[in-house]
């Protein structure tokens, strides 16, 4: 078992061993085993720990609900190898996942599904029994696309798939406070219901309509539909309406009802994260003092900081220790680059609304090439200076280098030839223009931002709105906006930094290039991209243009890198 296998496993018996044995109990004898395949995300963009953090919410709750028993990844990984199989992680099809479960001797399997659906996010599982060799749809959670919202959407899954009603849509606000929505649940009589018994009872009379009751129900509505009331307020509310006004008793006693449920599935999504929070500090009071020995190996130090994100996740409000955590974790690629795929084709780059240099529009062919996820960060751009192919970068008001709490904010104030010699030593290059472009709109999409033509706001990008960095005066950690990705996953193509590319600045598009290749020439300075917490929405725009002159360094201008594909 290798260490990331060991911490989502023991993290899944500590929680289970904290409950209750009449919690895990069960009255009809042997329970049923189930198998719980690694969970599908669908047009949302969430990291390997985020996914691990799901299924361990998941596991957790569905062991708790009494009904089955989940097979734990040591299990798994024992039968899986009684069977010459190295993992289940690459079985996707039904009938893979069928043949595994009977390999592994479950009764069950469950694959589920986080899928973004316009601006919401669904939660459904599928349950195949094995004994009926029937498929089922177990859960159906509609939710937020919040990552927190998500985790508690598992809760709901869990309960659904024990046979358990659906619960109420769960929200987690910016300030970290659960606002829990109401729209998931059974509605309420609506107002316009009223007007259809007075419109009635106009057409003879009106005489018979307690207009006071008819006050009372308007008047319990919305405070239902305040969210600054609380569950237990509403409760009230609706119950001392429904005992002085008993033509409405049934519905009043129903809203009541479904408020009760509603608090007891927030109280206890709040128990299993404290549970959770628990088991992170406890972990964390022995890695943080491991990682500091240096009796043991940087390779070894890095897979323990691996496996705990995978674990507890790379998001700082679930998991504070990540900034800790980064100069350990080993990436994909040198120095922590994680390269993302961008399929080739033709665009029509520029803006014939946009500035003049934005014109004319031309058609351009871009060969397949690959970009780096994120805006190269601080503590990448150290990896090179530590390594001598780099020099640091200039320090002073605004800039990110030897800043403490910033080893995750795009590294700023480096001119274009740091930036180049940085590329170089991840085995990449600077974009092209046309590349940053194509990439910006999503594989060259006619659309005025990375996430479509919807508003600049500060939902998704890191600009000056509400402030310059969006009220923080500066950049943000990589990836803080995943709202306003592009559909490859690329991170800040708006706002955040000012990203260098490899062009010579022109002043028009005349005589560009049409096969996405560097424009070189006669041109003043170097084109820079994508806007910066300083930018408005104008700036932040995929056709939008910058350029300085190489040597120039600023606290608002970054880079990406790019490699081409054979």
């Amino acid at each position: 078992m290798n260490v990331r296998e060991f911490l989502s496993f023991f993290l899944v018996i500590a929680l289970c061993a904290s409950l209750p044995a009449t919690v895990l109990a069960q009255d009809s004898g042997r329970k049923t085993i189930v198998l719980i395949f690694p969970i599908k995300v669908t047009g949302l963009t969430l990291s390997d720990g985020q996914r691990a953090q799901l299924k361990d919410y998941l596991d957790t709750r569905l062991t708790m609900e009494g009904v089955y028993k989940v097979m734990p990844e040591s299990q798994i990984k024992r039968d899986l190898g009684k069977a010459k199989l190295d993992s289940y992680n690459d079985c996707y099809d039904e009938s893979c996942r069928i043949d595994l479960t009977k390999t592994v001797y479950a009764d069950r399997c469950v694959s589920v599904e986080v899928l973004a659906e316009s601006r919401s996010c669904r939660v459904t599982a599928k349950l195949f029994d094995i004994a009926q060799e029937a498929t089922e749809t177990a859960a159906d959670v509609p939710t937020t696309c919040d990552f927190d919202a998500i985790k508690l959407a598992m809760v709901a899954t869990a309960q659904q798939l024990s046979g358990k009603s659906a619960p109420a849509a769960v929200k987690q606000t910016a300030g970290g406070d659960s606002v829990f929505s109401v729209s998931a649940l059974p509605s309420v009589p609506q107002v316009r219901q009223v007007g259809q018994v007075q419109a009635e009872t106009a057409a003879g009379s009106w005489n018979d309509i307690d207009v006071a009751a008819y006050e009372a129900y308007d008047a319990v509505l919305a405070k239902d539909a305040d969210q600054s009331v609380s569950p237990e307020d509403k409760i009230k509310a609706w119950e001392q309406f429904g005992g002085r006004y008993s033509v409405f008793a049934a519905q009043a006693s129903k809203r009541a009802g479904e408020w009760r449920t509603f608090i007891t599935q927030r109280d206890e999504a709040r128990r299993i994260e404290t549970i959770r929070r628990q088991r992170m500090e406890e972990d964390w009071s022995k890695l943080g003092r491991l990682l500091k020995l240096k009796v043991f190996t940087e390779e070894r130090k890095q897979a323990w900081a691996k496996a705990y994100v995978d674990a507890y996740g790379e998001d700082r409000n679930s998991n504070p220790y990540f900034p800790d955590l980064i100069p350990y974790l080993a990436a994909s690629g040198k120095a922590g680059t994680k390269w993302l795929k961008i399929p080739g084709g033709a665009f029509n780059m520029g803006s014939a609304d946009g500035q003049n240099d934005e014109k004319p529009v031309h058609r351009v062919n871009v060969r397949p090439f690959e970009m780096s996820q994120t805006e190269v960060t601080v503590w990448q751009y150290r990896q090179c200076v530590q390594a001598g192919a780099c020099t640091a970068p200039s320090t002073g008001s605004g800039c990110n280098w030897d800043v403490a709490d910033r080893q995750d904010h795009p590294v700023n104030c480096v001119d274009w030839e740091q930036a180049k010699k940085y590329a170089s030593f991840v085995g990449g290059r600077l974009p092209t223009e046309a590349e940053w472009e194509y990439a910006a709109r999503s594989g060259g999409k006619d659309r005025k931002y990375p996430w479509g033509d919807q508003d600049a706001t500060c939902d998704r990008a890191v600009m000056s709105h509400g402030g310059n960095g969006c009220g923080k005066g500066g950049t943000w950690p990589v990836c803080s906006k995943p709202e306003g990705n592009t559909e490859q996953g690329l991170c800040d193509m708006a706002g955040n930094a000012w990203e260098w590319v490899s062009d010579k600045y022109h002043d028009s598009y005349n005589g560009a290039p049409n096969d996405g290749s560097s424009w070189e020439g006669a041109g003043s300075g170097r084109v820079n991209r994508g806007g910066s917490g300083y930018s408005d929405a104008r700036d932040v725009r995929a056709a939008d243009r910058g350029r300085y002159g190489p040597g120039y360094r600023n606290a608002d201008l970054g880079f990406r890198v790019a490699r081409s594909l054979p």
